[in-house]
């Protein structure tokens, strides 16, 4: 029947760990309460419409690029693992 010992110090610490958290919670929100602290949105760039169409192009063709030295490096290794493969079985 044993492991009342295991449960009460799990309770045990579970109590402390949430008289911690609300002491820090209070401490979070004494220090943002100040008249200084303001939410400021995020400002984002704004582009035309035809650098977008540019800058889209870019990438995607550096995409592009970045797929078809992938396919290549891919073929190489697999032809040459295959040759060592059938040299050694031969």
């Amino acid at each position: 029947m044993g492991g009342g010992g295991f449960a009460s110090h799990a309770i045990k610490t579970m109590k402390q760990n949430r008289t911690m958290l609300k002491k820090h919670r209070s401490k979070k929100s004494k220090r943002f309460s100040s008249s200084n602290h303001t939410e400021e949105k995020p400002a984002y760039k704004t582009v035309s419409p035809e650098k977008l169409k540019h800058i889209k192009a870019r990438i995607k063709k550096e995409g592009d690029a970045v797929k078809r030295r992938d396919f290549i490096i891919t073929v190489v290794v697999i032809t040459i693992f295959t040759g060592l493969f059938f040299l050694w079985v031969l």
